[in-house]
């Protein structure tokens, strides 16, 4: 299979490229970029300037977007009619007219449609969910993703570009209690801040019912946490670096009680973007359905902060 990256960001360059290299399945890969200094590497194929050049020339039929956000629904959209495969940076859409369009163009094309959010794809996330969730059911999920002030000309403070921490954060906060407990949201609450026009932080307090509730804390404007709690009854269960553990990481889970006090369950490395693309070709070429069902669903959670 070849794999077509729109966009040479921090995060192909870290993440994504490295994963690629180590998949079998993936023969080849070309890149449109804007960028010079792009490195070489083994399966490297083509590099074009000009991303609608790429999508003109590249016979991939996979194509990972990873643009400023503002660009994420419109180049989505020109590969589907293009009749390529699409893997998309978070967040998939920023208006809510948007995951309409792409529903139907979903069903008119027969082409699968994956959003890079990979949180989930990483073995102390399941470890963490099957640990709390094994003890109680009901009880009260607690995030904190927050970052130091980013810089006046990092993209993710342009307001131009969809940038901000409410873009850039929200599908964590949307998604995080939705994939824990496998359900809807039912009732949520909104409180964002903002500097010269652009929300540079949010709370949100989230209800799944029976006795389920989500709190997170997000922003650019904070010293760095992250990290997830779930309180249960007479328990509670911590994970460090949930939203962006490094595969160099050695990730642990700790849980407290009352009777037997504080007790490590050592999980080890992991790379979760291995693990998700890995997961999409699986599926690309077994059930792409099942792709877009996910898609269209954590979309549809996401889409209940846009209307806030």
């Amino acid at each position: 299979m070849k794999i077509l990256i729109l966009g040479y960001s921090d995060i192909v360059k870290r993440r994504v490229i490295p994963s690629l290299l180590e998949i079998n399945q993936i023969k080849s890969i070309d890149i449109a970029s804007k960028s010079r200094n792009i490195k070489k590497n083994v399966k490297l194929s083509n590099i074009y300037k000009d991303y609608d050049e790429g999508l003109n020339k590249s016979d991939a039929e996979l194509v990972y977007i990873s643009l400023p956000n503002s660009l994420h629904y419109q180049y989505s959209i020109k590969t589907l009619n293009r009749n390529k495969n699409v893997i998309v940076d978070k967040p998939a859409i920023t208006k809510l007219n948007q995951l309409k369009k792409i529903e139907d163009i979903i069903k008119e094309k027969q082409l699968a449609i994956s959003m890079s959010s990979v949180f989930q794809y990483h073995k102390c996330w399941k470890k963490f969910k099957s640990i709390s969730l094994k003890n109680s059911k009901e009880g009260t999920l607690v995030a904190n993703f927050t970052i130091p002030k980013l810089n006046k000309d990092n993209i993710r403070m342009s307001k131009r570009l969809d940038g901000g921490a409410f873009h850039d954060m929200a599908i964590y906060a949307s998604n995080a209690g939705y994939i824990f407990w496998e359900t809807p949201l039912e009732k949520l609450s909104l409180f964002k801040s903002s500097e010269n026009g652009l929300i540079t932080g949010f709370n949100v307090i989230i209800n799944y019912g029976r006795g389920k509730e989500f709190i997170g804390r997000f922003g650019f404007n904070k010293t760095y946490t992250n990290q997830i709690q779930y309180h249960g009854l007479n328990f509670s269960t911590k994970y460090d670096r949930v939203f962006s553990p490094p595969p160099n990481l050695e990730t642990y889970i700790t849980k407290e009680t009352k009777n037997q006090g504080i007790k490590s369950y050592m999980i080890g490395y992991d790379d979760s973007f291995k693990n998700y693309l890995t997961y999409v070709i699986k599926y690309l070429n077994n059930d792409r359905k099942k792709l877009c069902r996910e898609f269209f669903d954590q979309n549809h959670e996401y889409e209940k902060l846009l209307r806030q």
